[in-house]
């Protein structure tokens, strides 16, 4: 009995956590979602056919967010969180910084990359332009059963973050090849 009560906790526990971002569940209506996101005090700050994006205040840094919906039944899809603009020092202790939290929260990241390509170095001093001209590479991943992760380093000189549901990212493909072949 001990040992199905303690499944049952720890598939509710990561059930809980493993498809949301700031208290918002990343599934069901998209429209569902903003309104959740306007509650939290975020602003829709322009919306185009199947994204919405969004601004406000996470850790006390004013971010941007997109939000990625199915194009026919408008299920939330994806979320992604971009950072304020910054220097190389800062954006790679903040990507550091989210990459052991995230580590911490999900548990060890699947696969990560963090390169410079030629003629570039970490330290050359050209870290950012190096970014700009997508010649560094600094990403991490997490798989989970019902969704993905990943934290990175974006040529925006921004620290990313990626959660998608993996359920209804596969819908979104499905959704978007129907709709091609309408049009075809």
């Amino acid at each position: 009995m001990k040992k199905i009560i303690l499944l049952l906790l720890i598939t509710i526990s990561v059930k809980s956590f493993s498809q949301t971002f700031n208290g918002v569940e990343i599934s069901g209506n998209i429209s569902a979602a903003v309104e959740k996101f306007k509650l939290k005090g975020f602003k829709l700050s322009k919306k185009e056919e199947n994204i919405y994006i969004m601004s406000g205040v996470l850790f006390n840094e004013q971010i941007e967010l997109f939000l990625f919906a199915t194009p026919i039944t408008r299920q939330y899809a994806k979320c992604v969180v971009y950072f304020p603009e910054q220097s190389w020092f800062l954006l790679k202790r903040d990507y550091n910084k989210f990459v052991n939290l995230f580590d911490e929260k999900y548990g060890y990241h699947t696969s990560q990359y963090e390169f410079f390509s030629d003629p570039y170095y970490e330290g050359d001093g050209y870290e950012l332009n190096a970014l700009m001209l997508d010649k560094c590479t600094y990403a991490t991943f997490w798989e989970l059963a019902k969704v993905s992760m990943s934290v990175s380093i974006s040529k925006y000189k921004q620290v990313e973050l990626v959660y998608e549901n993996t359920s209804i990212m596969n819908a979104l493909q499905t959704e978007r090849q129907k709709q091609q072949s309408r049009i075809f």
